[in-house]
């Protein structure tokens, strides 16, 4: 490996830890989990895998590994700047010891003995880490992320939206007759229901997409990069294999069908903010249900993705 010096390398100025911001990424962070156990200790396959995710979750890639090794969450602009500072100790430690460092040992003598934000660091096994992580962030019946996982990812979708111009489609699910469902059939078909839609929904969707369960019977759809009209065809998509899916109705029953209704909101067409988006894709889907439930319905029954703005041309 080449050496270079940490005097050449230009580095933006890092400030301090966030504790809050920006959301855990589970499927990040399991890929980071899955790079970091198949890389040799100063191998350059690790590097070269962490510049493979760059080019699917650029700078989120830097603070969800800073995280998983350190336990410091930085937002990701700060996540970077650290990230080329680590980069630049990792190549003074080279040259002065004279062998390869790896990645993962030059962080944590980054932020022990350069940054000094690690002042108790304890060792931990990666694996028990991760699945502690996930169970906070994870449904445990649905196996889909939960609300605290969604509210994050919404707003990490719509600021990366913001940055790329592109609208973000949010759909909300609710089971329709649902409790009539469970006060027949008991909570454990009424859990198995809620289980095998949540498979349903993971079938329908890109990897980019988040489904999640936002409570009881009620889930959502957050989908990147994606128009109203695209959003409707994979909500009516997702409806229709869901009424055509058996459902069992207890143990021995034969199978009963059961239909969802969906409301769709579009930023940021429809709405500014993670919130706002939030109660107007609720609001779509109140009226689908009022109007006889089993059906798709767009905020404002608008098909349109981008706001309208006001214009004055001549000629």
């Amino acid at each position: 490996m080449a050496k270079r010096s940490a005097a050449r390398r230009t580095l933006p100025t890092a400030g301090t830890p966030v504790t809050q911001r920006p959301a855990w990424n589970p499927e990040l962070a399991e890929a980071l989990h899955r790079m970091l156990y198949a890389a040799e200790p100063g191998s350059a396959d690790l590097g070269a895998g962490l510049r493979r995710l760059e080019r699917t979750y650029e700078d989120a890639v830097h603070s969800e590994l800073i995280y998983l090794l350190s336990h410091l969450r930085f937002e990701e602009v700060e996540a970077r700047s650290h990230w080329l500072r680590i980069l630049a100790h990792r190549d003074a430690m080279q040259e002065r010891l004279g062998a390869t460092v790896d990645l993962r040992v030059a962080l944590l003598s980054y932020f022990l003995e350069v940054c000094r934000k690690l002042k108790n660091p304890k060792v931990i096994e990666l694996k028990l880490f991760e699945e502690t992580q996930a169970s906070a962030y994870r449904d445990d019946l649905t196996g889909l992320d939960n609300f605290r996982s969604f509210r994050e990812h919404l707003a990490r979708e719509i600021r990366r939206g913001a940055r790329a111009k592109t609208p973000l489609s949010l759909v909300m699910i609710d089971i329709d007759n649902f409790k009539h469902y469970n006060d027949r059939f008991g909570h454990d078909a009424g859990n198995r229901v809620l289980a095998a839609i949540a498979g349903l929904l993971r079938q329908s969707l890109r990897q980019a997409d988040v489904p999640a369960r936002y409570g009881g019977e009620e889930f959502a759809l957050i989908l990147p990069a994606t128009q109203k009209t695209a959003a409707c065809e994979v909500a009516e998509r997702t409806r229709e294999q869901i009424e055509r899916h058996p459902f069992p109705r207890g143990q021995g029953g034969a199978a009963v069908s059961l239909t969802v209704s969906m409301g769709i909101a579009t930023y940021p067409a429809d709405a500014q903010d993670p919130d706002e988006l939030v109660r107007r894709s609720d609001s779509a889907l109140y009226y689908a249900k009022s109007r006889g439930k089993n059906q798709v319905h767009l905020y404002g029954e608008s098909r349109r993705s981008y706001q309208r703005i006001s214009a004055a041309l001549q000629g």
